[in-house]
């Protein structure tokens, strides 16, 4: 794997050249240009620190695609676009037999260069999960993850996720609030993803509002799940049971077992621009 290509390296030294010069005449000429040029370089390096992070997480991402689409041709480009085609992986590669001991590193180096991308934060927790069997790792990657994004829904409900797989019911259900409370952000309303989520979250929580007893809220809870996914077949059970069992409280029942034994994300989450 060559990220660090010689057109790549010739590219980041005439970067890092240029802002030496730059930052070096203007504080000789003048220390209120040195402060724009302050701002100027910090602007560059910026957009220099968000393609690392975006390069990290694409060559993530081949791992486990097994492989990356075909670069469109471009008719022209501008300096930050040259940049970006040789920090961003080319070709159509097929890797066999990777890990994801092997993927972490990427993401670390993402989430390091960029702590607000989501989208690896909640690969890396998967990859705990699933692979490297360390859900006591991926719940510490919520949490970080939370602290630095504390306003995006993704990040609470997967790991709501976590915690119903794992049965711990009373921390799902806080945490499912926690979603509900900042749902849709950063998305919009009419998002389609934002939709579907937004229908799980109402059916985790009806689940759970049944299992504290509560029958009403459950109830209400299902029906909104069930108008936005119609054809969810346990939905429409879970409606029937909870309205004709006596006793619900301290209950189990089908819904709840089904999300802690048969999990219902079978891949880890999806760039919203990936077409594979």
């Amino acid at each position: 794997m060559k990220c660090c290509s010689t057109n790549f390296v010739a590219v980041v030294a005439a970067i890092m050249l240029f802002g030496a010069v730059f930052t070096l005449a203007c504080q000789i000429s003048d220390p209120h240009s040195a402060r724009r040029a302050e701002s100027v370089l910090s602007h560059l390096f910026g957009s220099f620190r968000m393609l690392i992070a975006r390069h990290t997480y694409h060559e993530a991402d081949r791992y486990f695609h097994q492989g990356i689409g075909h670069e469109e041709e471009r008719a022209f480009d501008d300096p930050f676009q040259l940049l970006r085609r040789h920090l961003s992986p080319v070709g159509h590669v097929h890797l066999q037999g990777r890990t994801a001991v092997e993927i972490m590193p990427w993401l670390r180096w993402t989430l390091r260069a960029d702590p607000t991308h989501v989208e690896a934060w909640l690969v890396a927790a998967y990859w705990l999960q699933r692979d490297l069997h360390r859900p006591d790792l991926a719940r510490a990657v919520y949490r970080e993850a939370a602290l630095a994004n504390p306003h995006d829904y993704r990040i609470f409900m997967e790991w709501a996720r976590l915690l119903l797989r794992e049965g711990s019911w009373g921390g799902a259900t806080r945490l499912c609030d926690q979603a509900l409370a900042r749902w849709p952000s950063p998305l919009t309303v009419d998002d389609e993803t934002a939709r579907l989520d937004r229908a799980r979250l109402m059916e985790w929580r009806g689940y759970l509002w049944a299992w504290l007893g509560e029958r009403e809220k459950a109830l209400q809870s299902l029906e909104i799940a069930q108008s936005l996914r119609p054809q969810h077949r346990i939905i429409r059970e879970e409606i029937v049971r909870i309205r004709l069992a006596q006793e619900i409280a301290g209950v189990v029942g089908p819904g709840l077992l089904k999300l802690r034994d048969d999990d219902e994300a079978a891949h880890p989450p999806r760039r919203r621009d990936d077409h594979h």
